[in-house]
């Protein structure tokens, strides 16, 4: 009886590490690509005071795509820096936890999102 229980530990083990092992790979894979996607959309559109530039380049578009596992990665580029993240991640999460009051105000609409993030365990670990 001992013995399998002990077989199964192991094998339960196992496939509990390879798991693990799967959603660190695809953790990093997605971490990578935002991060090569980010800093092509950075670079480009550095010199751009225009929304509509930012929101329409093709690897902002890209990101908002990759869907809900990235908004993670959004947060935390959030905190290094204010940047035009919130229209991706109204897109990306299908909502908005902005208080009206709050709209104009760019660093208090940040302060939303982050504060969004954490109530729902968004923080990149």
């Amino acid at each position: 009886m001992e013995a399998s229980l002990i077989s199964e530990i192991g094998t339960n083990y196992s496939r509990l590490v390879e798991y693990r092992v799967d959603n660190l790979y695809k953790l990093n894979t997605i971490r990578v690509k935002f991060e090569y996607l980010s800093n092509i959309w950075k670079q480009d559109t550095s010199f751009s005071s225009k929304k509509y530039e930012k929101y329409s380049h093709p690897a902002y578009k890209e990101i908002i795509s990759m869907g809900y596992g990235v908004v993670p990665f959004i947060i935390t580029d959030l905190k290094k820096e204010p940047n035009f993240w919130i229209n991706a991640l109204k897109e990306i999460t299908k909502t908005d936890p902005v208080i009206n009051e709050h709209k104009s105000n760019i660093m208090l609409t940040i302060n939303d999102w982050l504060n969004w993030a954490e109530e729902n365990y968004l923080n990149e670990r």
